[in-house]
This record gives structure tokens, sequence and C-alpha cells, in this order.
């Protein structure tokens, strides 16, 4: 019995040994967790700052949360338009990622999220010819996909779109499109 205990002890102890090798021999994408970048989109067209943030859970799925702010107030669009850089001037994004494929989260994936938005909408009431500013906040759930290459020293790019509906506000806009070109780091 004794003698049995002392293989079984072995052969657990050089397992971890070999499982700790392998770790270290694997790229820096692949063993790192968090996720930092800032979307060149909105920083460069949009006239507003975008940070993203994802952790990694597995080699599958992530979660993560971004934030966008316009540096100053938009000017307010018809309400029907679907484009958040002229009437959303904050929006926060929390979401999901499944990654297809047998990378460490990275490449192709598919995008679930909720979009809290606020911003000026410019709306037309009653046949009026004369339109009013009206401020909304909204929520929206959407899909979305794209693509994150990451190099072996852990800096990535990331692009994609997503698409979102908003639920509660008339004063919104009916649709929201998020494109994603992100530049970051994971560490």
């Amino acid at each position: 019995m004794k003698n049995f205990l002392v293989v079984i002890t072995l052969l657990f102890t050089s397992q971890t040994i070999i499982s700790q090798e392998n770790m270290s021999n694997l790229p820096k994408r692949d063993t790192q967790k968090n996720d930092l970048s800032i979307n060149l989109h909105y920083f460069s067209i949009v006239e507003g700052i975008n940070i993203n943030y994802d952790r990694v859970l597995n080699k599958s799925i992530s979660i993560g949360v971004s934030f966008f702010k316009a540096y100053s107030n938009q000017d307010p669009v018809n309400n029907s338009d679907i484009d958040i850089s002229k009437s959303t001037n904050f929006l926060a994004i929390p979401n999901i990622k499944y990654y297809v494929g047998k990378r460490f989260a990275r490449r192709f994936y598919l995008q679930g999220l909720t979009m809290i938005s606020s911003g000026k909408a410019n709306i037309f009431r009653n046949n009026d010819p004369v339109s009013e500013d009206v401020n909304f906040t909204d929520v929206a759930l959407g899909v979305g996909i794209g693509d994150k290459r990451i190099l072996k020293n852990g800096l990535f790019i990331d692009f994609g779109i997503a698409i979102a509906y908003n639920l509660l506000s008339k004063n919104s806009p009916e649709s929201l499109v998020h494109p994603n070109l992100s530049v970051g780091y994971r560490f």
C-alpha cells in the first residue's frame, strides 16, 4: 500500500511539473486574461473616446465593458437615424464574446451586448414643421461579429460591428450601430 501511494504521488508531481513547463512555453497571448484597448473609430471620426476592457474567462468566452464619451455635445439628428455618432453623447456597453475555433480567445467571435445610451435627438411632433431637441436615455439589446488578431507579445487589433435596437424611449434612435476598430494590449 505504501508503494502504491508513493507511485501515485510521483505521478501527480511529474504531471504538475510537465504542465507548468507547457504553460511557460505558451505565448503571452495564450496565458494572459485581460484586454484593454481604445477604439480608433470613435477617436478619429466621431470626436469622442471609447475605451474597452475584456476579461477572458476561458479559451472561448470573454466578458467586457466599453465606454464611449463624446468630447462635446453632438448635433442632434432625426430619431430614426442609426448613426450614433450624431445623436449619442454617452454609451456604456456590457458584452459577452464567444470565440469560434480552437485558439485561445482570439480570431473570429460572435458577440451579445447591451447598450445604455444617452444623448440628444431632434424630433418632430404632430406634423409640426418645427423640430425640437429632446434628451434621451435608453437601453438597447444587440448582436455583433468581429475578429481579434493578437501578436505573441500581447498587442492586438480588434475589428467588427454590432447593431442594437433601443427598447424604452420613443425619443431615442430606433437602432444603434457600434463599429469597432480597436488597438490594445493583452496583459
